[in-house]
């Protein structure tokens, strides 16, 4: 059985991490620069946050319309990317990793079926029985740039996460250790993008070989001259199990969603789905069953199935909201705070 995970920003911000763009333009925005065309983009993200610049990758691609060339461009994209690079880089480096507990992670990539609804779980399970027989696979492909899994995984000596039993056999359930960042590290081949050519508003600058490998995120990766795209997709099309953490399924990264749902089509893999919702109170059910359906929606949306087809496998696809999944894998940095404050004891927290 081959199982995916594929892990998002929100793993990240799930640790306590400011990795949120946000949190990137309150330092970036206050930065001086000599250079007019980057202090005119630094006053527009700062004016404009909440909205046009919700999500830094589409956005750019729209604010194409304000360069006149190549040096305009080659001026805000290394500016930007660069001071992203040095600000994920400090937070990288200042990951707390005492005290990990990579056993609940490994826990979480075994049964990550533990945090759906009890019929959802029985599903899932149902559908790994089909595969008792074999060994078990995970891989991890990270759409973030840290190396926070590494981290975590840093001090593991084996790559077992799990097992199952046959007869008087127990069969393995191994971890891949060799996780996949398709955009890249803080500090090599770092891709900030769109999806394509339809997503950058400056149509003069199509034909520009030079800016479409610098923007558009699959010509991006052949440019660097690695085989990420290849292993990505060779993943998606053996899974059978896609589980996504903390993703948005936004545009600027549509070929990934499309190709998921073309396995998904032509195949009997599930999905599992995790998203956090700050605005859901777990007493109003009938909300909860909205907002997952609603978060299903949203990704077959993104695919290019039609309706039929969403219509038959939406029933292969679960969600799980504001779940314990990868929670206490790290002490959050306020939990340490109080743990200082008050005494370990009093909260549990073991420093």
């Amino acid at each position: 059985m081959n199982i995916l995970f594929i892990l998002g920003n929100g793993f990240d911000i799930n640790l306590g991490l400011k990795t949120r763009y946000q949190d990137f333009y309150d330092v970036y925005s206050k930065n001086h620069s000599d250079h007019d065309l980057v202090m005119k983009l630094k006053n527009h993200i700062s004016e404009n946050t909440e909205g046009y610049w919700s999500d830094l990758e589409l956005a750019l691609g729209e604010y194409t319309k304000e360069f006149k060339g190549i040096e305009d461009f080659d001026a805000v994209m290394e500016d930007i990317i660069l001071s992203l690079s040095k600000y994920l880089k400090d937070i990288q480096s200042n990951f707390n990793k005492s005290n990990i507990k990579s056993e609940k992670f490994f826990r979480d990539l075994d049964s990550p079926e533990n945090y759906l609804t009890l019929e959802h779980k029985k599903q899932i399970i149902e559908f790994k029985g089909k595969f008792q027989n074999s060994s078990w696979t995970t891989s991890i492909v990270s759409f973030n740039y840290t190396n926070i899994v590494e981290q975590i995984l840093e001090d593991t000596k084996d790559s077992d996460i799990g097992s199952h039993q046959i007869s008087n056999q127990k069969i393995r359930h191994i971890l891949n250790k060799r996780i996949q960042h398709i955009h890249g590290y803080v500090d090599n081949k770092m891709i900030l993008g769109v999806n394509d050519l339809t997503q950058v508003a400056n149509s003069e600058l199509h034909e520009n070989l030079d800016i479409q490998e610098s923007i558009v995120k699959s010509k991006c990766n052949e440019a660097n001259g690695d085989d990420s795209i290849l292993n990505f997709k060779n993943k998606i099309e053996k899974a059978d199990l896609i589980c996504a953490f903390g993703l948005s399924f936004g545009d600027s990264d549509k070929i990934w969603w499309e190709k998921i749902g073309e396995r998904l089509e032509s195949s009997n893999s599930h999905m599992i789905i995790f998203d956090r919702n700050k605005h859901i109170d777990n007493t109003l059910s009938y909300k909860n069953n909205r907002l997952r359906r609603n978060i299903r929606n949203h990704f077959l949306n993104q695919t290019k199935l039609p309706e039929s087809v969403k219509n038959t496998i939406s029933s292969r696809i679960y969600v799980g909201v504001n779940t314990d999944m990868f929670q206490k894998i790290v002490p959050k940095p306020e939990d340490i705070e109080v743990a200082k404050k008050f005494g370990n004891a009093k909260i549990g927290l073991v420093l």
